[in-house]
């Protein structure tokens, strides 16, 4: 608009020189979408997925509705499906990557990494005012020092006003958090053997028993359910079992 400014001659020079909601899908065009192809996942759409040992390696990209010339965003979620433990269970579903058992950001990935089980940041933004990721909580009052630092250090990894360093964080999130994570599931058939006898030796492991024992429990195996849920009760998650049996009505 003629005559519009942002407020500073340097914020009306970024916005005449980027449009960050086609920079997004130019970074979808020429990084995710040969980063996952290069590693042998297709395509359909926005999601990419690879076959191997029973299991499918997921990565849905997703765009914000509100996406702008001078504000854009998107996120990547990480999955693992099992069509056969859905099978087994005669739960249906449409497409066979849609038989998940997990689903993360990688965010949330990073934060495992670093200790962390309850931690989840947005990564992926470009923002004419350098906005942080996640906008500071005007309420919260206790905080965590740890999470805090790698906050800090996940918002200045790329210039959200000139997106200088973004692709390059792409790539490298590609491959050295969400690679890295499915390289550490060895097969369908031990990842299921895992959760239905053993505890469990990580964050996203806790997470995968969780979400298996829901499964179990509202589509057949109540017992196997219950005997994953109480190997997880005193656990990190066990507010959330504690939230979730209660409102299930479970004994264990």
């Amino acid at each position: 608009m003629e005559g519009f400014s942002y407020g500073s001659p340097y914020l009306d020079s970024l916005s005449e020189k980027y449009n960050y909601a086609h920079m997004l899908h130019e970074t979808f065009d020429n990084v995710i979408v040969p980063g996952f192809k290069g590693r042998g996942f297709r395509k359909n759409g926005k999601t990419f997925y690879r076959e191997r040992d029973g299991l499918i390696e997921v990565c849905h990209v997703k765009f914000s509705r509100d996406n702008t010339r001078v504000r854009a965003r998107f996120w990547l979620q990480v999955e693992i499906a099992i069509p056969s433990l859905y099978d087994s269970l005669s739960k249906k579903y449409d497409k066979k990557w849609e038989a998940t058992i997990f689903s993360v950001e990688p965010g949330s990935l990073i934060g495992w990494e670093n200790g962390l089980g309850d931690f989840h940041y947005p990564l992926y933004m470009l923002d004419l005012w350098n906005s942080r990721l996640l906008p500071v909580s005007l309420t919260e009052t206790k905080k965590d020092e740890k999470k805090e630092l790698l906050k800090d250090k996940l918002d200045s990894r790329y210039n959200k006003q000139t997106g200088e360093g973004f692709n390059e964080i792409i790539s490298s999130d590609i491959e050295n958090v969400i690679i890295k994570f499915f390289s550490t599931i060895p097969s369908a058939e031990k990842l299921l053997e895992h959760i239905d006898t053993d505890g469990p030796d990580s964050f996203a492991e806790g997470w995968m028993m969780f979400n298996a024992a829901y499964l179990y429990y509202n589509y057949g195996d109540k017992e196997k359910a219950r005997k994953i849920l109480k190997r997880l009760q005193n656990g990190f998650l066990k507010e959330r079992v504690e939230e979730y049996i209660n409102h299930a009505g479970i004994n264990l």
